[in-house]
């Protein structure tokens, strides 16, 4: 897991601008425990933030659905 090296399963996304996600899961499964990790320009991730932690049911669309909110909500996707 990045910035604190625990052991987790992950989706790693590269985006143009050397901007890098991780999105993190404590087991292999959807609904485990998540995290995501955001680093601009080549630099490290510095803070693992909690991710859909409130959602009950999760589904493979809603993931996509919310990583794309949260990347937007960076404007890492284009200007808002």
């Amino acid at each position: 897991m990045p910035v604190v090296g625990s052991p987790c399963w992950m989706v790693i996304g590269a985006l143009p601008g050397d901007r890098r996600f991780w999105l993190c899961f404590t087991a292999a499964d959807i609904n485990a425990a998540k995290t995501v990790a955001l680093a601009e320009c080549g630099a490290e991730p510095t803070l693992l933030e909690s991710f859909l932690i409130d959602e009950k049911k999760m589904s493979l669309a809603l993931l996509v659905s919310r990583l794309v909110q949260r990347l937007n909500g960076q404007k890492w996707l284009g200007p808002n």
